[in-house]
């Protein structure tokens, strides 16, 4: 609506035959009022410079596995600099409802992040059969670790990206199995952060690492790492590709960097 500056004795008139029907996009969410017997969570994605998005869970018998207009609610993950969501028949969701709760169900969690980091995924709140000790788990495909979040929140290292299934919510541990994944360049992280390179390493321990330029010149050698994450410091690379050589106690992997 728009009308003059400093209007005298405007008034503005509004009645039912103005209104319009929103058009089911499946943005519209799902925050109002829980219908009787819901159980709900809200989880949280933060990185280290404050950065924030939230998801959100509902389990309702007035819902399915599909999506639901009106009370899934799409995710906006391409232009946020940090986002959380489930999936649901490939699409992105900050708002996922789901029928009635049975700690069998899985729920595919993805996320975007423009920067390499670490990132922590924390409970905001919770209501209905989550409210109590009902656990919720993460399932990290990278690392290949089961998290209880009712314990404590996750913390993970990424690089840059839209990673759509790294993540798995899981309620029991007999959905979980057994995973023991093999060391691949998706299980260890190289990023820069300002002049200095982090490693880390999701399912080993990193034993030695090795920093040659694209020529093959050797920059770095440490040959007596024993952590799951580490520095590389004092590099006089600039404004180049770096070949980033992780051993680890699972194998040997490599990874391109722009120095």
């Amino acid at each position: 609506m728009r009308t003059k500056v400093n209007p005298e004795n405007t008034q503005f008139l509004f009645n039912n035959a103005m209104r319009r029907a929103a058009r089911p996009s499946g943005t519209q969410g799902f925050f109002r009022t829980a219908p009787t017997g819901a159980s709900r969570f809200w989880l949280n994605l933060n990185a280290a410079e404050d950065s924030f998005s939230q998801m959100a869970v509902a389990y309702t018998e007035e819902a399915t596995t599909g999506i639901d207009f009106g009370f899934d609610g799409r995710a906006f993950a391409d232009s946020d600099n940090i986002a959380l969501y489930t999936v649901a028949q490939d699409i992105k969701l900050s708002i996922q409802a789901r029928p009635s709760f049975a700690d069998t169900d899985v729920v595919a969690m993805g996320y975007r992040a423009t920067d390499a980091g670490n990132y922590t995924i924390a409970i905001d709140h919770t209501d209905g059969a989550f409210a109590g000790e009902q656990a919720i788990f993460i399932k990290d495909a990278v690392s290949g670790n089961v998290h209880n979040l009712k314990e404590s929140n996750y913390t993970f290292a990424t690089e840059a990206g839209t990673f759509n299934d790294r993540f798995e919510i899981v309620y029991t541990t007999e959905a979980l199995g057994t995973h023991n994944p093999a060391l691949t360049t998706d299980n260890v992280i190289v990023f820069k952060e300002g002049n200095v390179i982090n490693v880390a390493a999701d399912n080993a321990v990193i034993t030695a690492i090795n920093v040659c330029d694209i020529r093959g010149r050797k920059l770095y050698n440490n040959q007596n790492i024993n952590a799951v994450q580490t520095t590389v410091k004092e590099l006089t690379a600039q404004q180049q590709v770096l070949i980033i050589e992780v051993t680890t106690t699972k194998g040997k992997t490599s990874k391109k960097l722009v120095f």
